[in-house]
């Protein structure tokens, strides 16, 4: 499978395949614009460092699980076709079912912007696929087409992990305006006016449009930037102190060093798609130096 995957689809040294110490296959990238990888397993990206950040942008927990069947805790892994627990079944995964799937690689390709990326899988009735660009900047899209001859619904999210410095003094702007839903308390709540600051264990989901979501990573002297496309809600999360201890494959102090800031289309902006018909969601992560504007 690894000869016949680098035969297809590596890339000279910008992009090949390899066997990690688990035993999963992951692909390396790295070219002069950033260096990265992914999983096939869950379609998962797991780093992405632009030559222009000396720290990476997406957190990786060290206590993270790299096995067949089980969701890798860090970069971005892909909930989907339900978020959280699933409604109606209480003993179905949590976040879905292809997040501990093996996906397949359409296609590779170098453009003028990096390395690009196809990957692909089938979950009757949709039929996905996820396209990434590592270039000075991470572009990812998730197409989804359902195949079914009546409307499905469904939701989405692309769960992405940002590295910090210190998550006590990282501040999120450009959801001041969206209302949101307290997933710990399960209240609605008005747009507060003011970015988001971590001081407790934080579960939100902001409902509405964002041109913008940026992180201020002041630990790093640094700005993440957040550019949705087609997305509807957007979660922020930090497990914080007593969550932190009850996850076995999360470090008891990991959640000073992240966030979670999540692309998605989650209930009550979840997708119908119609049959035959397919809907998309995507987003492109930037970063500066916290001086630049």
């Amino acid at each position: 499978m690894l000869q016949e995957l680098n035969r297809r689809f590596a890339i000279g040294e910008q992009l090949k395949f390899e066997i990690h110490p688990s035993g999963l296959v992951q692909a390396k990238i790295n070219t002069d614009k950033c260096s990265g990888s992914f999983f096939l397993l869950g379609a998962h990206i797991a780093e992405f460092q632009p030559r222009s950040q000396s720290q990476p942008i997406l957190f990786m927990s060290g206590e993270a699980v790299f096995e067949f069947g089980k969701p890798i805790r860090g970069g971005i892994p892909i909930c989907f076709p339900w978020f959280g627990p699933n409604k109606r079944d209480a003993n179905a995964p949590t976040h879905g079912l292809v997040r501990t799937a093996v996906w397949d690689v359409l296609e590779s390709k170098l453009t003028a912007s990096g390395v690009l990326v196809t990957l692909g899988y089938q979950s009757a009735p949709f039929r996905l696929s996820l396209t990434v660009v590592f270039g000075e900047t991470l572009d990812v899209t998730m197409n989804v087409r359902n195949e079914a001859a009546t409307e499905q619904s469904c939701e989405v999210a692309l769960h992405t992990y940002f590295q910090l410095g210190d998550a006590r003094r990282a501040t999120i702007v450009g959801l001041e305006q969206n209302e949101f839903r307290d997933q710990l308390t399960g209240q609605i709540h008005a747009a507060a006016g003011t970015g988001i600051r971590f001081t407790e264990e934080t579960d939100r989901v902001y409902r509405g449009t964002a041109s913008v979501v940026t992180i201020e990573d002041e630990a790093n002297s640094r700005s993440i930037r957040i550019r949705p496309r087609n997305s509807y809600s957007t979660v922020v999360w930090n497990p914080w102190v007593a969550k932190s201890q009850r996850m076995s494959d999360f470090g008891d102090d990991e959640f000073e060093r992240m966030c979670c800031v999540e692309t998605a289309n989650i209930a009550p902006h979840n997708w119908i798609i119609e049959a035959g018909q397919s809907q998309s969601v995507g987003f492109e992560i930037s970063a500066s130096s916290a001086s630049r504007n």
